[in-house]
């Protein structure tokens, strides 16, 4: 016995809904996303079993869409950033070729360390 299932998914966009921009994900490009009612089905036999219907933000380029808390979480993210003074790395010190104290130090405990090793292998 044979069973036909499938889904499908169709976007509407708000009338009046929210528009902003935003990097897009999929397609890599900065684009307008606008706000979309998104109508999910799951059919058995080409019947509608299942509906569900969520608001979304959805790419004009390539079509992306997400949940609108993860637009606001994102906007909210890009907006920290912009405020935020940006940081620069700071440039590294120059190496002096002369070994510290401490490097000495180490120096002196990794040879008496070789000795013994070499003491205990006759």
């Amino acid at each position: 016995m044979f069973i036909l299932f499938g889904t499908k998914s169709k976007a509407k966009l708000v009338p009046d809904g929210r528009r902003g921009e935003r990097r897009c994900g999929e397609c890599n490009k900065r684009t307008t996303w606008v706000e979309c009612v998104v109508k999910d089905s799951f059919n058995i036999f080409f019947v509608d079993v299942l509906d569900s219907t969520a608001r979304c933000m959805r790419c004009t380029e390539c079509g992306e869409d997400c949940a609108i808390e993860d637009w606001d979480r994102a906007q909210r993210r890009a907006q920290l950033d912009a405020s935020q003074p940006s940081v620069t790395a700071a440039s590294p010190r120059p190496q002096d070729s002369t070994p510290t104290p401490a490097a000495l130090d180490v120096d002196k405990e990794f040879a008496a360390l070789k000795q013994r090793l070499a003491q205990s292998k006759k």
